[in-house]
């Protein structure tokens, strides 16, 4: 219920600008959420880029973000599994804007060594109400939040398969000042 009242009471316009770093968002949240963990026998990995410059954004909903795609990671590992969150920084163009220039952006990684998002599925996950989680408690809302508070920060979300398997979600925040 509270994913749904999030996604119809999302706001319009621009979300509160404030400097943050994801470095200490990233920090936050895997304390936050170190109970889940231990209890779904997940091993994690954080690693934070140093210098990572600022984004201009609301730290509680990027933290929001970070927390969906931390859960959902949990989640696609019934059985244990290596949940990795990584920050980085990346000089590249926006999708679609390839003529544009380069412009530098913070990304954080969310990996996980689960089932993997089907190639049949990858481009409706980001849909609102779609959930490959029927009957397991899953409203299709996680996501779409997700996507939606990125897009309100001026960023969007990439998905890739793992490298050993599961899927990678990137999210790509424009970069501001240095830390």
């Amino acid at each position: 219920i509270q994913r749904l009242l999030d996604f119809a009471r999302r706001k319009v316009g621009a979300a509160p600008r404030a400097a943050v770093s994801l470095n200490e968002v990233t920090l936050t949240t895997m304390e936050l959420l170190a109970g889940q963990f231990s209890s779904h026998r997940v091993k994690t990995r954080l690693s934070r880029a140093e210098g990572l410059p600022r984004v201009a954004g609301d730290a509680d909903r990027l933290q929001q973000v970070l927390i969906n795609l931390v859960l959902n990671g949990v989640q696609a590992m019934a059985g244990g599994g290596t949940l990795e969150v990584e920050t980085s920084r990346s000089h590249r163009h926006r999708p679609g804007l390839e003529d544009a220039p380069a412009q530098d952006f913070v990304v954080v990684a969310v990996s996980d060594t689960g089932a993997g998002i089907p190639a049949d599925v990858r481009d409706k996950i980001f849909d609102p109400f779609f959930t490959t989680k029927e009957g397991s408690g899953g409203t299709g809302l996680g996501l779409a939040v997700c996507a939606g508070i990125v897009k309100e920060h001026d960023g969007w979300i990439e998905v890739d398969d793992g490298a050993t398997g599961g899927a990678v979600f990137r999210v790509y925040l424009p970069a501001t000042t240095a830390s």
